[in-house]
């Protein structure tokens, strides 16, 4: 039986947004998934990971966090869910979104 050691690297930030549409509406849409390395993993670097998956919206409303665990050799473990529903305004307004 063999035995491999793997180092985890970081973690990857995806899930589902709930986001305010141009012109009226909410929608939800899948984000595009966001690397984050070991050093950098902190809340703040978390929700700035939310996006509308380049949809393209007025805002964000919410969203459901899925986390996984990033290791060597593109392997990924689910590690939890987490659900945002504050603080959005300080981290979209700078991206122009």
């Amino acid at each position: 039986m063999k035995t491999r050691t793997l180092k985890q690297t970081g973690i990857i930030v995806g899930g589902t947004a709930t986001m305010y549409l141009w012109g009226g509406g909410e929608a939800d849409i899948e984000m595009n998934e966001v690397f984050i390395p070991n050093n950098k993993i902190s809340k703040d670097n978390i929700l700035s990971a939310v996006n509308d998956g380049r949809f393209g919206c007025e805002g964000i409303k919410c969203a459901e966090i899925e986390i996984y665990d990033a290791y060597e050799n593109n392997y990924r473990e689910y590690n939890r869910i987490i659900y945002a529903d504050k603080f959005f305004s300080k981290y979209f307004l700078k991206r122009g979104i």
